[in-house]
C-alpha cells in the first residue's frame, strides 16, 4: 500500500508515466498475497476503494505496458471486470 501511495500517486503529477509504472508493478505484487490467500478481506476493501481511480489512472495519458497488469487484475479482482475492460491497451 505504501508503494502504491507514496511512489505511485505521490509523484502522478510531476513524474506520471514513472508513478503508472510504480502503481502497476505494486498492483502485480499483490498476485502474490492473492497466491496465497485468495478473496481475503484486504484484497477486497483495496479493489472496492481503488478500482475507479485504478481505471481512470491507467485509461489515458502516458502509456505504460499494460497487458499482464489487465490480466492480473482480472484474477485477484474478477467482480471489478467491468471497470477492468474500461483500461486501453
Amino acid at each position: 500500500m505504501y508503494n502504491y501511495h507514496r511512489m505511485g500517486l505521490d509523484y502522478m503529477y510531476s513524474q506520471q508515466r514513472e508513478s503508472k509504472q510504480a502503481i502497476a508493478t505494486t498492483l502485480l505484487q499483490l498476485k502474490s498475497m492473492y497466491d496465497k490467500r485468495p478473496n481475503n478481506f484486504l484484497s477486497r476493501v483495496f479493489f472496492d476503494a481503488k478500482s475507479e481511480e485504478i481505471t481512470s489512472m491507467f485509461a489515458g495519458g502516458p502509456q505504460v505496458n499494460i497487458t499482464q497488469l489487465v490480466e492480473t487484475l482480472n484474477r485477484v479482482a474478477p467482480q471489478k471486470a467491468a471497470y477492468w475492460r474500461q483500461i486501453k491497451f
